[in-house]
């Protein structure tokens, strides 16, 4: 566990998250701690800005949080050199569970050298940032899931948003406590994160969570919930009209409507895909978000991750889900590379 000395306890803290639901649930569990932590949210390509600007605005900062922030390969070399240039001036704890650049990972982990404590992802148990925040802070031993029942809940939210159905913080709780309980607070997480965009009201909702206050009674995830809900209703009408296959890929271009993640989802689905691509292009740039339908075995983050190295893009994720980013003039050659290693691999 993180060393949680009184006087650590005691130093000014600052949060550096993604600001998707598990990334709230992650900085909601750090506020139990720390309530006086000030919370950034950011993204992997901008993570080593948002260091810089953290360090701008925090004087007093002694310890920095940095958790569900994949390292960005094409960003990498940014991001490590802005920490290893800050490591000098205050701790640093870096908790994540996307997959690692292939070359940090062929060099280890071990010698990056850059904080004081690096939880990676696990191969062998997908988890949660939320999930191994809980455990590095509060422990893994079931005593802490009684004693920290609340807290641990938000783990266990992340975890569900998160696709990581074998988390074992996911599989204690469930066993312990009644799991459609749990499902449906995550799940209005997950629906509201979607749609709010305002990191003042991501930062509101991390507030009341670490409080113990649940999704449901929070004014602003109910009410972004139902929004996404119907978002999500007339996206897969568009989807059914739109979607098509390209090879062993299911394709949707331009989804007015509802999340990406859903989108390449129910795309995979209506085209009896193994894999779904939703893309969207704005200012000559292509996103793509990948999904897999659940009986497919496929890491999704490792296609990602190798994809982003053959054509020298961005891209990366987890095992369930994963992004990238090209030029708009290269979506057919991404879609081409992605059929390549799906048919490799199925």
């Amino acid at each position: 566990m993180v060393d949680l000395s009184p006087g650590f306890v005691r130093t000014n803290v600052a949060i550096i998250a993604h600001g998707d639901a598990d990334g709230i649930c992650s900085s909601a569990i750090i506020k139990t701690k720390y309530p006086g932590a000030l919370v950034y949210f950011s993204t992997a390509s901008q993570l080593h800005k948002t260091i810089k600007e953290v360090e701008r605005w925090t004087g007093s900062l002694e310890t920095l949080f940095i958790v569900d922030v994949a390292i960005n390969p094409k960003a990498q070399t940014f991001v490590l050199d802005r920490l290893r240039k800050v490591k000098e001036k205050y701790v640093i704890y870096f908790i994540d569970n996307h997959l690692l650049p292939w070359e940090i990972e062929s060099n280890g982990v071990s010698q990056i050298d850059i904080t004081q404590y690096v939880h990676h992802y696990l191969r062998e148990e997908h988890c949660s940032s939320s999930a191994m925040t809980f455990t590095a802070l509060y422990g893994q031993e079931e005593d802490a899931f009684f004693e920290y029942r609340r807290i641990a809940m938000l783990g266990a939210y992340g975890a569900v948003c998160d696709f990581a159905k074998r988390c074992p913080l996911l599989i204690s709780m469930a066993n312990i406590y009644d799991e459609s309980s749990i499902y449906y607070q995550a799940y209005l997480l997950k629906q509201a994160s979607r749609v709010i965009q305002s990191e003042d009201i991501k930062r509101s909702i991390a507030d009341k969570l670490s409080v113990g206050i649940l999704p449901s009674e929070i004014f602003e995830v109910v009410e972004a919930a139902r929004e996404a809900s119907r978002e999500v209703d007339v996206a897969v009408e568009f989807i059914e009209k739109n979607a098509e296959r390209i090879g062993m890929i299911g394709v949707l271009m331009e989804c007015p409507v509802a999340s990406m993640g859903h989108n390449a989802f129910v795309t995979a689905t209506t085209t009896k895909s193994p894999i779904g691509v939703a893309i969207t292009r704005r200012n000559g740039y292509a996103n793509y978000v990948i999904r897999r339908q659940h009986h497919i075995q496929l890491h999704l983050g490792e296609l990602a991750t190798t994809i982003a190295k053959d054509l020298d893009i961005d891209g990366g994720g987890e095992e369930a889900t994963a992004g990238m980013t090209s030029l708009d003039t290269m979506i057919m050659q991404v879609i081409s590379r992605l059929n390549e290693l799906v048919e490799q691999s199925l």
